[in-house]
């Protein structure tokens, strides 16, 4: 068991080191994201209604995307695992690493519905979810940047409605 558990918190430091790591490459993306939505509103005479969530989700979706391709050198990794949870490592490396890819993805969840109004219908939030997860898988596989698995589709896109829950016990709070 404190071998579980001494896994799990170097995985949080991993992650936390990988966020760090993400800081130059999201700041002038979130300055951009902002400009945008500037000119989105200029231009369109339409009003971002939900601003912090919005800048929230860009900056998410920046740091996923810098820790799955971007921070990974192209062409090291190229591997298909279509076996959901075949990962090496026993069964405990497994539930670790399927939690891990559960929770990467509860903010998606949580953050596209304040978003996009399409987003409140659980269906459209977790296809987005899902096809998030997909296009990730797709550019490891063409990029050679990483393992590509069926359990974290499976994973991520549980994770997305995980996060489509807690968005909805937020929403019946404040209202």
């Amino acid at each position: 068991m404190d071998e579980i558990i001494e896994r799990f918190f170097e995985h949080i430091e991993t992650l936390l080191f990988r966020l760090i790591e993400a800081a130059p490459f999201g700041i002038p993306i979130s300055i951009l994201v902002i400009v945008l939505m500037l000119v989105y509103e200029k231009v369109l005479n339409r009003r971002i209604t939900n601003k912090k969530m919005y800048i929230a989700l860009c900056i998410y979706m920046t740091v996923i995307l810098y820790m799955t391709l971007f921070s990974r050198k192209i062409g090291s990794i190229s591997k298909i695992d279509l076996i959901p949870f075949n990962t090496a490592g026993g069964v405990r490396y497994i539930i670790l690493y399927a939690v891990a890819n559960a929770l990467a993805f509860i903010p998606l969840g949580t953050l596209l519905p304040f978003v996009w109004n399409r987003a409140k219908n659980v269906k459209v939030c977790v296809l987005m979810g899902f096809l998030m997860s997909l296009f990730i898988e797709t550019m490891q596989l063409i990029l050679c940047c990483g393992v590509v698995q069926t359990e974290d589709l499976i994973m991520n896109t549980l994770g997305t409605y995980i996060g489509y829950i807690l968005y909805r016990v937020i929403k019946n709070k404040r209202v």
